[in-house]
């Protein structure tokens, strides 16, 4: 059986100007790059550049995966809009990594999976994924949370470790989330397990935008439409921010119960399945 390798960038949040289109084409004869996407497949051979210095200075979300089990996910994040002090617990060292870049941090997830031998599809996995990323800017972290299951598991961790904070919502996964749990073939009962301590999902309490807006001073207005004149990207995010500051509406928060070991999640899991079975 052949090798089969694939390698994906989008832009999300800006398009690439035909300069650096011009640059992205550069990087292998059989790279196919649009304004706002860049993919190659491999069966004989490899990419010769890091992917995740392509993202980092191209573009905002990138994946590979191979017919061996590889499996990455990975998102640029402008280093002012991610909240790194809340995504820290989540990490897990050589599996969920975030990277300091230069305007940007990296999130990387990498795992591999030697039970995902055999044929795969690679085209439509980041188009399902992407929204992941702006998820995660608005503060949603049930992606990082399964992450952190999935890695735990590929591990071998210690039954001692601590769980992450849980964030509400685990028992109602958006397709996105649904796709990452497919994608990095999480296990559906030590899913369940971890579910049964996260509270459901509820939106922020919002302010009417008209209210909201009128919180804003004159000059703090006119900056906004200045910034939106000019095409900043993610400024509907930045705008959203200032309005919650304003309106103190806060954000979903996570289960206050207990933080369960990953032995006792390992176990429900495990009672789980024998109950299904």
């Amino acid at each position: 059986m052949s090798e089969y390798q694939y390698y994906e960038w989008r832009a999300l949040d800006r398009l690439l100007t035909p300069e650096e289109q011009a640059a992205v084409n550069e990087l292998s004869s059989h790279i196919y790059v649009t304004e706002s996407y860049a993919s190659v497949t491999y069966n004989w051979s490899d990419f010769r550049h890091d992917p995740i210095q392509v993202l980092e200075l191209y573009f905002d979300a990138f994946i590979y995966l191979t017919n061996w089990g590889s499996r990455q996910l990975a998102f640029r994040f402008p280093k002012d809009l991610l909240d790194t002090r809340s995504v820290e617990p989540y990490l897990v060292r050589y599996f969920v990594d975030l990277q300091p870049g230069g305007e940007y941090s990296i999130l990387d997830i990498t795992m591999d999976n030697e039970d995902a031998l055999g044929w795969v599809e690679g085209e439509g996995w980041l188009s399902s994924l992407s929204p992941l990323r702006g998820d995660l800017l608005e503060g949603d972290y049930r992606m990082l949370y399964l992450a952190w299951l999935r890695a735990s598991e590929l591990d071998d961790a210690h039954e001692d470790n601590l769980e992450p904070p849980v964030p509400p919502g685990l028992r109602e996964l958006t397709p996105p989330l649904a796709s990452f749990v497919e994608f990095f073939a999480l296990d559906k009962y030590l899913l369940q397990a971890a579910a049964e301590a996260s509270l459901p999902w509820r939106p922020s309490p919002t302010v009417p935008p008209e209210e909201a807006i009128a919180r804003l001073s004159p000059a703090e207005r006119d900056d906004f439409l200045v910034r939106l004149a000019r095409g900043e990207p993610l400024l509907s995010l930045k705008l959203n921010r200032r309005l919650q500051e304003l309106s103190r509406s806060p954000r979903p928060t996570t289960a206050p119960a207990r933080r369960r070991t990953w032995g006792e999640l390992l176990s429900r899991a495990a009672q789980l399945r024998r109950e299904a079975e």
